[in-house]
């Protein structure tokens, strides 16, 4: 016997199914055996991280000292543990290297004196 899908399965909806299998023979009395089958559907990483909000728009007093922490940013992934560990960084916008972030927290700060 194959157990097949008929249609996409998504982790984040369902984990996994139990299903009952039945086999029977074709004897003039059937004989029949069920066994249960538990089915877990493994994780993809499927789903892109989504910020708290989609523009943030912090202020950064002038002469601020280095270090002053500037925003948090937050984001979620909604896959599973093993595919929802997320790293920030910069990748544009900061050509004089004016900001950092922490890459496991958010945490952006600027590095010089503005």
């Amino acid at each position: 016997g194959v157990i097949r899908t008929h249609g996409i399965l998504d982790r984040e909806s369902q984990a996994h199914y139990w299903l009952r299998v039945v086999a029977c023979d074709r004897g003039t009395v059937p004989l029949c055996s069920t066994v249960e089958v538990l089915v877990e559907v493994e994780d993809l990483n499927d789903n892109v991280p989504q910020t708290e909000f989609p523009v943030y728009e912090p202020m950064v007093p002038e002469n601020s000292d280095a270090g002053h922490s500037v925003v948090n940013l937050e984001a979620r992934d909604a896959d599973d543990s093993k595919n929802n560990q997320l790293t920030y960084s910069i990748v544009s916008g900061d050509p004089q290297g004016f900001f950092s972030i922490d890459e496991k927290s958010g945490e952006f700060r600027n590095r010089m004196l503005l």
